[in-house]
């Protein structure tokens, strides 16, 4: 068994013998056996035990077990106790799962591990098929058990049920038995002790024909990765600030609603955002997920990490120049320059008459009704709200737009253009001209 734990630990590349390991166990037989093969192995690792206070003393046992296992064979351990409280809301297995592995990776920072190990073994990876089945779940969730996943490795995946407990047999491994495995109350075990055995009942060779059509399925999935990763390139446009999807692109795919779901879903969007953008997704409709935001423009969504809108008010003092403002990924430059110097041709750069300039300068978002004469319209007055929409501008650039104020009128419109009562009517090498140029954070 060793024999072929080591092969699939380099078949599958799962870590290397300088990797510092950790490992999770909680002191059943998958897990200890797990750690009777690693330090068989010679592997420099680590323990990890979760004392989730669920199943009273018999909780306490496990981590006592663990801790006497670790000192009796020289093993650094980390223990990590939950307070039962964080289970009165949600989903108990989906809660306990999430504070697990924040613990795993705090510790594999702290520690500086190189791979996070659990004890998944190919039973696991088939019960998964079946809950996912019956969950409804598309290919992605009919794979199985990834053996290796961003830094978490399961090198008990070669492994069934049955064969890990001859090993322990064998090698008079001690572990405990988790009571909970017991009890039908559990989605999971309910599969376990009565579907499953069904199939295997029909057939003898239902383990090799599950593992066939995860493997089939992984196959497929990886090419249909292929096919979304170039749909998503022909399609995508990266900017400082966000990501643009052109959707008229997407409607030469029979299946739009699906590839646009692969490609919003590690974003964090689920399939219903995919068809809401799709079939009835409205001009500046915006969309939310735990981590990212998302909105149509222009026949285009757009998705950028979440960001909270920030409010600026601040003066300037000519006197007190040169001045940085930064706000979200835009810098501003402030300056006071001679207009001989002045360069009409880099459209970043914004150049005002200082001495058109009354009273006090301020830098502050636009707001609605707020209203300009902008360069070239003689004298005419036009909303901000207007001017932004003619210039095409989607709705997260509108946010983060600012405005420049003397004595309280709008004088420019910070990274677009100024109003027309503060340009520069002639080139006077004693006219102060205030500079302003936008540039990317």
């Amino acid at each position: 068994m060793l024999d072929k734990f080591l092969s699939y630990i380099k078949e599958e590349n799962l870590f290397i013998l300088d990797d510092k390991l950790l490992l999770a166990v909680s002191g059943g037989i998958d897990s200890m056996v797990m750690t009777d093969l690693i330090k068989r192995s010679g592997f420099e690792f680590g323990i990890a035990h979760i004392n989730h206070h669920l199943r009273g003393e018999e909780s306490n046992n496990e981590e006592q077990f663990i801790k006497d296992y670790c000192s009796q064979n020289s093993i650094k351990y980390h223990i990590h106790h939950l307070d039962s409280r964080v289970f009165d809301k949600g989903n108990m297995h989906s809660i306990a799962r999430a504070e697990r592995y924040k613990f795993f990776y705090s510790i594999k920072k702290k520690n500086d591990y190189t791979r996070i190990l659990t004890a998944h073994h190919n039973d696991d990876s088939e019960e998964t098929f079946f809950i996912n089945l019956l969950r409804g779940a598309g290919i992605n969730g009919l794979t199985g058990i990834n053996s290796i996943k961003n830094e978490i490795s399961r090198p008990m995946l070669c492994f069934s049920r049955k064969e890990i407990e001859q090993y322990a047999q064998l090698k008079n491994i001690i572990y405990n038995e988790d009571s909970s495995n017991a009890l039908d109350k559990y989605f999971r075990n309910k599969i376990r002790h009565h579907l499953i055995p069904v199939f295997h009942d029909i057939s003898a060779n239902t383990e090799q024909s599950i593992q066939k059509t995860i493997s089939n399925l992984k196959s497929e999935q990886a090419l249909l990765n292929e096919l979304i990763a170039i749909a998503f390139e022909k399609s995508r446009t990266y900017h400082p600030e966000y990501l643009s999807i052109d959707l008229a692109i997407l409607d030469a795919y029979s299946q739009k609603v699906t590839l646009l779901f692969k490609i919003i879903e590690p974003y964090g969007f689920g399939f219903e955002v995919a068809h809401s953008v799709i079939m009835d997704g409205s001009q500046a409709s915006k969309f939310y997920s735990t981590s990212h935001e998302a909105l149509i423009d222009r026949g285009k969504l757009l998705i950028r990490k979440t960001q909270n809108k920030e409010n600026i008010f601040q003066s300037i003092d000519l006197n007190s120049l040169p001045l940085i403002i930064k706000y979200y990924s835009k810098r501003y430059c402030f300056n006071l320059l001679s207009s001989d110097k002045v360069d009409f041709s880099k459209s970043n750069e914004l150049y005002l008459d200082s001495t058109k300039l009354r009273g006090s300068l301020v830098v502050r978002n636009w707001k609605e009704g707020d209203r300009f004469a902008p360069i070239g319209m003689n004298g005419k007055s036009k909303k901000i709200k207007d001017y932004l929409i003619d210039k095409k501008v989607s709705q997260w650039q509108k946010d983060a737009t600012l405005i420049l104020e003397s004595n309280e009128k709008i004088v420019a419109i910070l990274g677009h253009t100024i109003a027309d009562s503060v340009k520069i009517d002639g080139i006077c090498n004693d006219t102060p001209v205030l500079k302003i140029i936008e540039a990317d954070e």
